[in-house]
C-alpha cells in the first residue's frame, strides 16, 4: 500500500470516476488505473466497481476508504506539527 495509491483510490470515490479523479489530481487516466489497480493487488481484494458511469466501492473499498481517510489526515497533521514546530538538527 503506497501514499500516492490511497490519495488516489480517495480521488476516485470523492469524484466518482477515473477520468475525474484524473483532472483532479492533474495525472493522467491510466496512471489512476495503475494506481488503483496496484492498490487491489496489494490488499488482494477489489476496491472498486466500476461501471459504465461512476465508480463505487465494494464492501472492501468502503472499509479501506475509513483508513485510508484518517492515514491521509495522520500524515497531513504530522506534516502540519513540524512545520509549525522550530526542529533544530541534532
Amino acid at each position: 500500500m503506497k501514499l500516492e495509491q490511497l490519495r488516489t483510490f480517495l480521488a476516485v470515490i470523492d469524484h466518482g470516476t477515473f477520468s475525474r479523479a484524473a483532472e483532479a489530481l492533474r495525472i493522467s487516466q491510466s496512471t489512476v488505473s495503475v494506481h488503483v489497480a496496484g492498490l487491489e493487488q496489494s490488499v488482494g481484494v477489489r476496491l472498486l466497481e466500476r461501471g459504465p458511469r461512476l465508480a463505487r466501492t465494494t464492501a472492501a473499498g468502503g472499509v479501506l476508504k475509513g483508513y485510508a481517510s484518517r492515514i491521509i489526515a495522520l500524515i497531513e497533521e504530522a506534516s502540519r506539527r513540524l512545520r509549525a514546530e522550530e526542529i533544530s538538527p541534532t
